[in-house]
């Protein structure tokens, strides 16, 4: 029936997780199955109530055979796919003063990387590109290719590795991105402890709060996001 949709948006916002739960398990039930929609809905639900494991298993659910192909410790490190605004890939937030794309350019491995343009148009602290990860705990080693195009701040941005929790601990932090370079290899090893920390969260951050060093102007282009277990690490 047509108001379906708009009940199902209601009782996504609503309803206690538990009745939710119960809803969409008669949707799964019946011949016609939810659609993407009510999945998202429900899967953003299941985020904010802090439901990571159950959220992911159903988002990898819902992936097709193309998208499949990219999953990893590092969902489509290559930026093969589009982004998302939902769910477990990147998780890229546009606003007038960034804007985050995947775009063609020189020295790529793929079908396309990803840009990071940004504008100098007011201060704006940096948080708009993330993606969470679901690592076992064990010494690990992220890998990217980057480049930066005329790239000005005071401080720079920063990828960061940081558990998803009330402490939003660090795990490692690269060294600050500025100025201009080729296209280059950026490295960075972190430790997940064994505790506490079974969700972790890759993003790229500015790394001050100060809203004076929120000012930007200038490119960044980034390529092959691998994380992979150090050597030697359990």
């Amino acid at each position: 029936p047509l108001w379906r949709g708009q009940l199902y948006k209601e009782l996504s916002g609503k309803a206690d997780l538990e009745t939710l739960r119960w809803v969409y398990k008669k949707r799964n039930d019946a011949t016609d199955a939810p659609g993407i929609k009510e999945r998202e809905m429900f899967i953003r639900r299941l985020m904010e109530e802090g439901e990571m494991q159950e959220a992911h298993g159903l988002w990898i659910q819902g992936l097709d055979a193309m998208h499949r192909r990219h999953l990893g410790t590092v969902f489509d490190g290559g930026f093969e796919s589009e982004l998302e605004m939902d769910g477990f890939g990147w998780q890229a937030r546009q606003t007038k003063s960034v804007r985050i794309e995947r775009q063609v350019t020189y020295g790529i491995k793929g079908l396309a990387a990803l840009r990071v343009k940004l504008y100098k148009s007011g201060p704006e602290q940096f948080r708009h590109l993330h993606q969470v990860l679901f690592l076992e705990p064990g010494s690990y080693k992220l890998t990217m290719r980057n480049r930066l195009d005329s790239f000005k701040n005071e401080k720079g941005l920063q990828w960061r590795v940081e558990c998803v929790d009330d402490s939003f601990e660090v795990l490692g932090e690269s060294m600050p991105l500025l100025g201009t370079q080729p296209w280059s290899e950026l490295a960075l090893n972190f430790v997940v402890p064994e505790v506490v920390c079974p969700v972790q969260r890759l993003a790229l951050v500015s790394p001050t709060d100060k809203l004076h060093d929120h000012l930007y102007e200038g490119i960044l282009w980034f390529d092959d996001v691998v994380i992979r277990r150090a050597e030697g690490g359990t």
